[in-house]
This record gives C-alpha cells, structure tokens and sequence, in this order.
C-alpha cells in the first residue's frame, strides 16, 4: 500500500514527537522459541502475533495524515532495535518509559524463564509509530477501535538532547541505555 499523500522517514523526527506501539510485544519470537523447546517438556499457551498490518496501518493515516511522521515494524532486533535507530537516526535523546509497554504477563514470564529481554526479541504483527505530539490520541484512538491494535499505547517521546541515545526508564525509577540487540536471539525462519 503505497500512497501518494504520505511522507514518511526518520528525517522528519523533532523534538516533542511521540513513539507508539501498535500492540503488546515480543509474542512472535518467544512463541516459535518455545515451540522449538517443546522436546525438552516446555509447553505455553503463547501464540505468534503475525498479522498483516495494512488494514491497521490504513486507519492511523485516515486519522492522522501528515501527523504521522515514521512507521516500521518491529520484526528484526524487536522493539529495541527500532527504538534504537530512531534515536541514533534522529540524532535526538529517545526516553522510553517502561511501564507503558505493552507487553502480556505470560509473554514476560516466557522471557524470564528463557534469559531473553522481551525488547529485543522479534515481532511479526506490530509496528512502531512516530507521531507529533498534537495527534498522539487521535492516532491511539485509531489504533485502539482496530481489533489488531487494542492495546496500542505511547510509550515515549524525543527530547531536546541532540545526542541520538535511547534510554529507558525502568519499572523502578533507574534508567539504562537502549542499544542494537547483538547478533539474533532468534534465527530468520520466513
């Protein structure tokens, strides 16, 4: 779906915008892993979250035309990875507030139980949005009333600081630095 009126690309990232999440996180990768661990006894009730995405995507830019400013999707190095390039790519400080992503308790706990952070690990239907602060909920409106994207939410916002580093800030007040994940936790299997 390519449309004529839609001008998208992390040059356009300013200081203000917000990052959002079409969904909770981390299902796809922790699914197939887990399925791969069935041999050895483990059993989860997590299913893969692909999905196409065009449908979801179409109703965000009806609501919100040129408000909305990058998509992609978080396949390839999970959320982390996108966060990560947002933020190296804009050459703006990202600050991801941790307790507003969306992420299932029985996908965490899958993550827990295998070493794995559920940032970095691959998603099949959901992608990261970056929108001007002004449109942030007309665009989760949008994504909320899409049976893919009731969970859908703001999980942080560029900065002033030109300095392209992503932190994020943790359950319990600290914050840390969000990087590429190195090498891939899970290999391609599509």
């Amino acid at each position: 779906m390519v449309r004529a009126d839609t001008y998208l690309g992390m040059h356009r990232i300013r200081p203000g915008d917000e990052v959002l999440v079409s969904g909770t996180i981390a299902e796809h990768g922790l699914a197939v892993m887990l399925h791969r661990e069935e041999a050895f006894g483990i059993e989860s009730e997590l299913r893969s979250d692909v999905a196409p995405l065009g449908g979801l995507i179409s109703d965000l830019l009806d609501a919100c035309g040129e408000g909305v400013v990058f998509l992609r999707d978080a396949t390839r190095g999970g959320l982390a990875g996108v966060v990560a390039d947002l933020a190296e790519g804009s050459g703006y400080r990202l600050t991801i507030d941790e307790t507003r992503i969306p992420l299932r308790h029985e996908t965490n706990y899958a993550a827990e139980m295998l070493g794995l952070d559920p940032l970095d690990v691959a998603n099949e239907g959901k992608f990261v949005a970056v929108v001007r602060p002004q449109y942030a909920e007309r665009a989760l409106k949008a994504l909320r009333a899409h049976p893919q994207g009731r969970h859908a939410a703001s999980i942080g916002a560029f900065g002033m600081e030109e300095d392209g580093l992503c932190e994020i800030v943790t359950e319990v007040g600290g914050r840390r630095v969000i990087q590429k994940p190195y090498g891939e936790e899970l290999p391609r299997i599509c």
